[in-house]
């Protein structure tokens, strides 16, 4: 919001020593989209984030020895091969 303080700090003055508003709101006009961002995109932007959010918490919920184990074997148990023909 500095961009903002700086425009009403150096904001032309009318005759009268008042603040000229319509100056004014046209400058902050042209400066607004160079530190605004469109509501779409925040918007696009924040349910990423919360999707993230809910995909991590669910991440840390695993069990990790419990994924080792079910991974090791579709029924949890190492299969040992034997080489029958020796």
């Amino acid at each position: 919001m500095e961009w903002l303080r700086k425009l009403i700090r150096n904001a032309p003055k009318t005759e009268s020593g008042e603040i000229d508003v319509e100056a004014l709101v046209e400058q902050a006009s042209k400066e607004l989209p160079k530190y605004a961002v469109p509501k779409e995109v925040y918007n696009a932007a924040k349910k990423e984030r919360d999707e993230a959010k809910t995909a991590l918490a669910e991440a840390e919920k695993v069990d990790v020895a419990a994924l080792q184990f079910q991974f090791t074997h579709p029924y949890g148990v190492r299969l040992v091969w034997f080489d029958c023909e020796r």
